[in-house]
C-alpha cells in the first residue's frame, strides 16, 4: 500500500508504517498451522478468484 501510494500519487501516503510478518485471525490470535486457524487457499480461489491471492 505504501509503495503503491508513492508510485501513483507521487507523495508519501503515511507518516509512519509498520511492516511485520504476523497475521492474525478475526479473534486476534496468531494464524498458524498448529492452531489450525489458517485460510485454505483453494476455498479463497473458488470464492474470490485466483487474482485475489496474487495481489
Amino acid at each position: 500500500m505504501y509503495f503503491f501510494g508513492l508510485e501513483f500519487m507521487k507523495e508519501i501516503p503515511f507518516k509512519e508504517v509498520l511492516f511485520h510478518g504476523l497475521i492474525r485471525d478475526a479473534k486476534g490470535q496468531k494464524m498458524s498451522k498448529s492452531l489450525n486457524n489458517g485460510v485454505d487457499p483453494i476455498d479463497m480461489i473458488e470464492k474470490y478468484g485466483s487474482d485475489s491471492l496474487r495481489w
